[in-house]
């Protein structure tokens, strides 16, 4: 397709991670976020009608969740209980303002913005375009240029720094210290449902978009076949994991991008219920997979990582979590499960999950060794211990050699005293050499935190 090729409508996020605390809470509310209600279907306050219907919409809405989706799933990210993910929005208009590298200037205009907030103090941000009849070459511009950390916006800011000004009250994405800037990379990623003016759609020149839109690739270089354009066989490797259910649209999941490229998924103004709901599925239930699903994977990386540091606590850790949160299936629908399967898939979940369970297996290997080893010790100390066959001769070889030692009776047992509390503590510092050191670094951690 072409570059100038006009689309009807669309979804753009720009979407990050972060890590908050209970205090930034307040901070994000002074800054005009407020929860994002069960029932998104704009209503008429003033209006005891559209009052009552919005009520009934609220019913609607949980019974849907409840009917489609699996508990832990629901709960976690539809729920309103302490294991549920605190969902912000606001609609607030922001302008970035970018020159691109041939000195050309171009403008967007976000119109939302959304904060997800887990309860391991995990964040994840949204950066939202609502945008109509705008083209392709602009949908490509907005998906190259946001993706990157280090884009100038404004002429003076890095992109991450505007989002930590705009959008995050100040909590920074880079810099040391800072976690997310450890685990999460050094690009943002992006959700776009694409939804074109075509209605007969060639399925070559789909998949040719998605792969152009979702590697933020120039628009038509496929086509083309310039300098840009990807070898044959790295494409058709990139479509394997291509969404392809219903005529009307298709889908891709890549390691920085979840992309829907079709006709007829919503209006573009998405007034009335039914289009609403149209709209509401792109925008909220299949955005909040890809948000659950780049949860896990950050905090994956963020075990491995922490791993080196501390790996009992880790172990531990990731354990409960993985308990918790790695489902094979979070709905009773058949399409939720294919577009949660895609996006996992392009985050290698289920590969980072078995290279850091083979890790623990090494670990429990290495601490069962260690801990065969103490006991040998251990049970050699006792053995020559019951070996003595009375206690009075020992006392009596002590006597004797206090006596020939010439030493006052007082100095040959503080010596002695001495001795065995060395002896002590060497066995001590064997024994438990790890607890010893996880002490140690909360001994050392307070002190620098002072």
């Amino acid at each position: 397709m072409h570059i100038e090729t006009v689309i009807e409508s669309s979804i753009i996020k720009i979407v990050g991670v972060f890590t908050y605390r209970n205090i930034d809470i307040k901070k994000f509310e002074s800054d005009g976020y407020y929860p994002i209600p069960v029932s998104e279907f704009e209503y008429d306050h003033n209006s005891p009608i559209q009052k009552q219907e919005n009520l009934i919409s609220v019913d609607e809405t949980v019974k849907f969740y409840r009917d489609t989706y699996y508990k832990e799933f629901a709960e976690m990210m539809f729920g309103q209980t302490k294991k549920s993910v605190k969902s912000y929005t606001r609609n607030k208009n922001l302008l970035l303002n970018i020159t691109k590298r041939n000195g050309e200037k171009i403008h967007f205009e976000s119109n939302n913005q959304e904060l997800f907030l887990f309860p391991n103090f995990t964040g994840i941000f949204s950066l939202s375009f609502d945008l109509a009849n705008v083209t392709l070459g602009f949908i490509s511009d907005l998906t190259n240029q946001l993706k990157s950390f280090s884009t100038i916006v404004d002429e003076k800011n890095e992109l991450h720094s505007w989002i930590t000004m705009n959008l995050l009250s100040g909590i920074s994405l880079r810099g040391e210290k800072i976690k997310s800037d450890e685990y999460s990379g050094s690009k943002f990623k992006t959700y776009a449902i694409v939804n074109l003016n075509e209605k007969e759609l060639n399925q070559d020149k789909v998949d040719n978009l998605l792969f152009e839109i979702g590697t933020s690739s120039m628009i038509g270089s496929i086509e083309k076949n310039d300098y840009n354009a990807p070898s044959s066989s790295y494409f058709e490797e990139i479509m394997q994991n291509k969404i392809n259910v219903f005529n009307n649209y298709s889908g891709i999941a890549l390691v920085d991008s979840f992309t829907v490229v079709g006709h007829s998924l919503f209006s573009s103004d998405h007034k009335g219920k039914y289009e609403f709901i149209k709209w509401n599925t792109w925008n909220r239930v299949y955005f909040l997979i890809y948000i659950y699903n780049l949860f896990i994977r950050y905090n994956i990386f963020r075990f491995n990582a922490e791993f080196i540091e501390d790996p009992i606590k880790t172990r531990d850790e990731f354990q409960q979590f993985i308990g918790h949160h790695n489902v094979k299936v979070i709905s009773f629908n058949f399409l939720p499960n294919i577009i949660f399967d895609s996006i996992k898939k392009s985050f290698d979940i289920s590969d980072e999950i078995d290279f850091f369970e083979h890790r623990l297996d090494n670990l429990a290997n290495k601490i069962q060794e260690e801990q065969e080893k103490k006991q040998a010790v251990l049970l050699g100390i006792i053995s020559v211990l019951s070996s003595i066959s009375a206690v009075e001769p020992v006392f009596g070889m002590i006597k004797n050699t206090q006596i020939k030692s010439g030493l006052s009776p007082v100095g040959f047992y503080f010596l002695l005293f001495v001795v065995v509390l060395i002896i002590v503590f060497f066995i001590i510092q064997y024994m438990f050499a790890r607890q010893l050191e996880k002490i140690k670094k909360k001994i050392k951690k307070k002190l620098f935190s002072k």
